[in-house]
């Protein structure tokens, strides 16, 4: 299994992120459960923060939660 880091660029979001990388901006509770630390950080996430991206089974990415 590959892990891959994800590098934030100026004015980035959590959800658009999610959207980016895995094609649905609902799989936020899995990037969350692999990087406890992201809750401290503002919506808006600072410059070159980074983020581990865990592999997700595709059926799992059509799930999701949406927090709003």
């Amino acid at each position: 299994m590959c892990k891959v880091i994800y590098k934030t660029g100026l004015n980035e979001t959590l959800d658009m992120i999610c959207l980016k990388y895995y094609g649905n901006e609902k799989m936020l509770h899995v990037v969350l459960s692999a990087n406890k630390d992201l809750c401290k950080h503002d919506f808006i996430l600072p410059p070159n923060l980074i983020i581990n991206m865990p592999e997700v089974k595709q059926e799992k990415i059509k799930q999701g939660v949406t927090l709003w």
